[in-house]
Protein backbone atom coordinates (compact mmCIF):
# COMPACT_ATOMS: atom_id res chain seq x y z
CA UNK A 1 0.00 0.00 0.00
CA UNK A 2 1.65 3.78 -0.94
CA UNK A 3 1.70 6.40 1.49
CA UNK A 4 -0.76 9.09 0.75
CA UNK A 5 0.50 11.63 3.76
CA UNK A 6 2.92 12.09 6.09
CA UNK A 7 2.65 9.29 9.47
CA UNK A 8 2.80 10.72 12.83
CA UNK A 9 6.19 9.28 12.97
CA UNK A 10 7.60 11.51 10.12
CA UNK A 11 6.31 14.05 11.71
CA UNK A 12 7.66 13.81 15.22
CA UNK A 13 11.31 13.24 13.18
CA UNK A 14 10.90 16.95 11.41
CA UNK A 15 9.75 18.74 14.13
CA UNK A 16 12.82 17.28 15.69
CA UNK A 17 14.90 18.50 13.00
CA UNK A 18 15.56 15.31 11.82
CA UNK A 19 17.96 15.41 8.36
CA UNK A 20 16.88 11.90 6.71
CA UNK A 21 12.93 12.53 7.42
CA UNK A 22 13.75 15.10 4.48
CA UNK A 23 14.28 12.92 1.95
CA UNK A 24 11.35 11.02 2.65
CA UNK A 25 9.38 14.14 2.51
CA UNK A 26 10.71 15.35 -0.59
CA UNK A 27 9.63 11.81 -2.35
CA UNK A 28 6.16 11.83 -1.13
CA UNK A 29 5.27 15.32 -1.75
CA UNK A 30 7.32 15.45 -5.00
CA UNK A 31 4.63 15.64 -7.63
CA UNK A 32 2.91 18.94 -4.98
CA UNK A 33 6.38 20.41 -5.07
CA UNK A 34 6.99 20.36 -8.74
CA UNK A 35 3.43 21.24 -9.32
CA UNK A 36 3.96 24.55 -7.80
CA UNK A 37 7.61 25.19 -9.27
CA UNK A 38 6.05 25.19 -12.42
CA UNK A 39 4.48 28.85 -11.68
CA UNK A 40 7.47 30.28 -10.73
CA UNK A 41 9.35 33.30 -11.36
CA UNK A 42 11.90 32.94 -14.23
CA UNK A 43 14.79 33.91 -11.72
CA UNK A 44 14.31 30.81 -9.79
CA UNK A 45 16.49 28.13 -9.38
CA UNK A 46 15.28 24.23 -8.93
CA UNK A 47 18.74 24.34 -5.84
CA UNK A 48 16.71 27.53 -4.27
CA UNK A 49 13.20 25.71 -4.63
CA UNK A 50 14.05 22.70 -2.90
CA UNK A 51 15.62 24.78 -0.28
CA UNK A 52 12.56 26.93 0.48
CA UNK A 53 11.01 23.65 0.36
CA UNK A 54 12.87 22.47 3.17
CA UNK A 55 12.07 26.11 5.31
CA UNK A 56 8.68 25.66 4.38
CA UNK A 57 8.14 21.67 5.77
CA UNK A 58 10.02 22.86 9.45
CA UNK A 59 7.81 25.65 9.07
CA UNK A 60 4.40 24.02 8.55
CA UNK A 61 5.69 21.10 11.14
CA UNK A 62 6.49 23.74 13.87
CA UNK A 63 2.97 25.50 13.17
CA UNK A 64 0.52 22.50 13.69
CA UNK A 65 -0.05 20.55 17.18
CA UNK A 66 0.82 16.57 17.25
CA UNK A 67 -2.66 16.01 17.46
CA UNK A 68 -3.43 17.81 14.07
CA UNK A 69 -0.20 15.88 11.68
CA UNK A 70 -3.13 14.24 9.43
CA UNK A 71 -3.92 18.38 8.23
CA UNK A 72 0.35 18.60 6.92
CA UNK A 73 -0.53 17.55 3.83
CA UNK A 74 -3.10 20.41 3.46
CA UNK A 75 -1.18 23.31 5.43
CA UNK A 76 2.29 22.26 3.33
CA UNK A 77 -0.04 22.54 -0.54
CA UNK A 78 -0.40 26.18 0.80
CA UNK A 79 2.43 27.21 2.54
CA UNK A 80 3.81 26.39 -1.04
CA UNK A 81 1.04 28.05 -3.04
CA UNK A 82 1.39 31.23 -1.06
CA UNK A 83 5.59 30.80 -1.33
CA UNK A 84 5.28 31.15 -5.05
CA UNK A 85 2.90 33.48 -5.13
CA UNK A 86 4.95 35.95 -2.67
CA UNK A 87 7.92 35.05 -5.18
CA UNK A 88 6.19 36.16 -8.12
CA UNK A 89 5.10 39.12 -6.63
CA UNK A 90 8.60 40.38 -5.53
CA UNK A 91 9.55 39.56 -8.85
CA UNK A 92 6.94 41.24 -10.72
CA UNK A 93 7.55 44.70 -8.42
CA UNK A 94 11.26 44.27 -9.25
CA UNK A 95 10.53 44.27 -13.08
CA UNK A 96 8.44 47.59 -12.68
CA UNK A 97 9.43 50.81 -14.28
CA UNK A 98 10.80 53.40 -11.53
CA UNK A 99 10.41 56.58 -12.48
CA UNK A 100 11.76 60.01 -11.18
CA UNK A 101 9.17 62.55 -11.08
CA UNK A 102 10.46 65.81 -9.11
CA UNK A 103 9.81 68.66 -10.86
CA UNK A 104 11.02 67.06 -13.80
CA UNK A 105 9.26 67.37 -17.57
CA UNK A 106 8.35 64.14 -19.78
CA UNK A 107 12.00 64.93 -21.69
CA UNK A 108 14.03 64.75 -19.41
CA UNK A 109 13.07 62.04 -17.71
CA UNK A 110 12.96 59.60 -21.06
CA UNK A 111 16.43 58.08 -22.01
CA UNK A 112 17.58 58.34 -25.23
CA UNK A 113 15.76 55.68 -27.35
CA UNK A 114 13.00 55.61 -24.45
CA UNK A 115 10.35 57.07 -27.04
CA UNK A 116 8.02 53.71 -26.27
CA UNK A 117 7.44 54.83 -22.38
CA UNK A 118 6.37 58.01 -23.87
CA UNK A 119 2.73 57.62 -23.13
CA UNK A 120 3.13 55.50 -19.90
CA UNK A 121 5.34 58.56 -18.08
CA UNK A 122 3.09 61.02 -19.20
CA UNK A 123 0.40 59.40 -17.49
CA UNK A 124 2.29 59.20 -14.48
CA UNK A 125 2.75 62.36 -14.33
CA UNK A 126 -0.36 63.54 -14.66
CA UNK A 127 -1.29 61.05 -11.89
CA UNK A 128 1.07 62.08 -9.60
CA UNK A 129 0.26 66.40 -10.53
CA UNK A 130 -3.40 65.23 -9.88
CA UNK A 131 -2.64 63.52 -6.46
CA UNK A 132 -0.78 66.11 -5.44
CA UNK A 133 -4.06 68.36 -6.07
CA UNK A 134 -5.90 66.62 -3.30
CA UNK A 135 -5.72 67.43 0.58
CA UNK A 136 -3.16 65.80 3.09
CA UNK A 137 -6.57 63.73 4.35
CA UNK A 138 -7.55 62.47 0.90
CA UNK A 139 -3.49 61.72 -0.30
CA UNK A 140 -3.71 59.60 3.29
CA UNK A 141 -7.05 57.75 2.30
CA UNK A 142 -5.80 56.80 -1.05
CA UNK A 143 -2.30 55.78 0.03
CA UNK A 144 -4.20 53.19 2.70
CA UNK A 145 -6.68 52.41 0.00
CA UNK A 146 -4.13 51.61 -2.60
CA UNK A 147 -2.01 49.73 -0.18
CA UNK A 148 -4.67 47.43 0.23
CA UNK A 149 -6.56 47.93 3.68
CA UNK A 150 -10.57 47.15 3.71
CA UNK A 151 -12.83 49.99 3.74
CA UNK A 152 -13.47 49.01 7.76
CA UNK A 153 -9.88 49.39 8.73
CA UNK A 154 -9.49 52.36 6.80
CA UNK A 155 -12.27 53.47 8.76
CA UNK A 156 -10.74 52.70 12.25
CA UNK A 157 -7.33 53.98 11.40
CA UNK A 158 -8.77 57.55 10.30
CA UNK A 159 -11.38 57.55 13.44
CA UNK A 160 -14.29 57.80 10.40
CA UNK A 161 -17.46 55.92 9.72
CA UNK A 162 -17.44 53.18 6.84
CA UNK A 163 -19.81 55.37 4.54
CA UNK A 164 -17.57 58.18 5.13
CA UNK A 165 -14.84 56.49 3.89
CA UNK A 166 -16.41 54.92 0.94
CA UNK A 167 -17.70 58.93 0.06
CA UNK A 168 -14.64 60.13 0.18
CA UNK A 169 -12.86 57.69 -1.90
CA UNK A 170 -15.94 57.88 -4.56
CA UNK A 171 -15.12 61.79 -4.83
CA UNK A 172 -11.31 61.15 -5.05
CA UNK A 173 -11.45 58.56 -7.51
CA UNK A 174 -14.15 61.03 -10.07
CA UNK A 175 -11.71 63.63 -9.21
CA UNK A 176 -8.75 61.43 -10.62
CA UNK A 177 -10.74 60.09 -13.29
CA UNK A 178 -10.97 63.78 -14.41
CA UNK A 179 -7.68 64.52 -14.00
CA UNK A 180 -7.01 61.57 -16.64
Amino acid sequence: MSQIGITYEQYLRLKANDGSVFAELYQLYRPLIWKQFRQRPKELTEADWRQEVSILLMKTAKALQPTDYRAFTKYFQTACWRRIYRLKQQSINYHQMIVPLENQTVEEILPLGGGHHLQLIERLLNIQWSTKQLTIAQQNLLLLSVAGYKGTEIALILNQTVTQVRTNLMRIRKKLRRAD
